[in-house]
């Protein structure tokens, strides 16, 4: 046994200690219940804001391709933005969404094309 007084022969470092950063605090939401419950409620959050802005922009487009609030109650009269389309209009909104949206896949997501297609 060593005296009380006498000092041991390895020295006794401080503990090294690991920075707090976002992977740290992420990795400690992960492992705790707590954490894992805020983590659930901010997921659901996003995916229940997400579905209103998705509810949102389909009364939008409704709005701006038919002129009409809801155009199945509208007793599918005339766009009153093309008058002169008459009922035609109908037509035109899925062709000029084609003509926009063909450009888009083919540039930046070739991978979403319709398998049905010959290539």
């Amino acid at each position: 046994m060593t005296s009380p007084g006498a000092s041991s022969s390895a020295p006794i470092s401080a503990p090294t200690r690991i920075p707090d950063g976002p992977a740290t605090a992420l990795a400690k939401l992960r492992e705790s219940k707590g954490g894992l419950l805020v983590l659930a409620l901010l997921v659901g959050a996003g995916a229940g804001l997400g579905a209103v802005a998705f509810r949102w922009m389909i009364k939008g487009f409704t709005l701006l391709l038919s002129g009409h609030q809801d155009y199945s109650a509208a007793g599918h009269s005339a766009n009153p933005y093309v008058p002169w389309l008459g009922r035609f209009f109908v037509l035109l909104a899925p062709v000029l969404a084609g003509l926009l949206y063909g450009p888009l896949v083919q540039r930046y997501a070739r991978e979403a094309r319709a398998t049905a297609c010959p290539r």
